[in-house]
Parts: structure tokens; C-alpha cells; sequence
């Protein structure tokens, strides 16, 4: 049965064997649990990341916020005011937003590929995954 990484073996593989239920190195539980800590260790860093980008499209908000404190219609003042080009800046500063919410979906999207979990909380847990056994791990087991 071949391996299901599709990856050719190695040259020690070949000479150890054409025996029948021979097992390809990658399919080890040994390397089933390395795959899933990797995973693991992936998500876990994918959602911490993907929290401080949320936490940075909040943040940019605080300067429109007091901006907007300072009051709401700036028609008055005249074309170069301070008030007038800092609310500028700070609508400016939110406008991207939107592409941050598709950059933050699409990492816990990612995340939920590789965990099954989208892991809005990064400080929550993902469960251990480990690859579903091959049917000829499955066989082998029985023998």
C-alpha cells in the first residue's frame, strides 16, 4: 500500500523492503504524532497572530473615536486645521479595516483546516490531532 504523503522512498527503504506489509517511514506512529504536534504548535502560533491582528483593527479606531469627541461636524473650520487633518488621518487609518477582517477570516479559516477549531481565543486550547490511520495501519494492527 503506498504511503499517503505520495513521497518516494528511500534507498534504505528499497533494500529493507519489498516484504509484504511493509511500512514507509512516514507512516509511523512515531511521525503521525511529530505531524500533529507540528499542527499543534502551528495553530497555536497562527492564533496568537491572528488575535494581535484583531486587537490591532480595534486599536485603530481610538483615534477616530477621539477625534469624533472633539465633535462631529468640522465643516467650519478652515481647509487646513489641525482637527480637520487629524480627523482625515484617522478615517483614513480605518478605512483598510475591511481587509483586515478578510486577512483575520481567512487565517482562522487556515487554523481550522489544520485543527479543526477556528480558535477565535487563542488561550483556549486545541485539541491534539493526530492523522486518521491508514486502512493498512488499520491491517496491521489486526495481524
Amino acid at each position: 500500500m503506498p504511503c499517503p504523503r505520495k513521497r518516494f522512498p528511500t534507498v534504505s527503504e528499497l533494500q529493507r523492503g519489498a516484504a509484504e506489509g511493509f511500512q514507509p517511514s512516514c507512516c509511523t506512529e512515531d511521525s503521525a504524532r511529530r505531524e500533529g504536534r507540528v499542527r499543534l504548535m502551528l495553530s497555536h502560533t497562527l492564533a496568537w497572530l491572528n488575535f494581535a491582528l484583531l486587537l490591532a483593527a480595534v486599536l485603530k479606531f481610538i483615534p477616530l473615536v477621539y477625534s469624533l469627541l472633539q465633535g462631529v461636524d468640522l465643516g467650519s473650520l478652515p481647509e487646513g486645521d489641525p482637527q480637520r487633518v487629524q480627523r482625515a488621518w484617522a478615517l483614513d487609518l480605518v478605512s483598510d479595516t475591511g481587509y483586515l477582517g478578510l486577512v483575520w477570516f481567512v487565517v482562522a479559516t487556515l487554523n481550522e483546516r489544520l485543527v479543526g477549531r477556528y480558535r477565535w481565543l487563542p488561550w483556549v486550547k486545541a485539541q491534539r490531532v493526530y492523522p486518521a490511520p491508514d486502512s493498512h495501519q488499520q491491517d496491521r494492527a489486526k495481524k
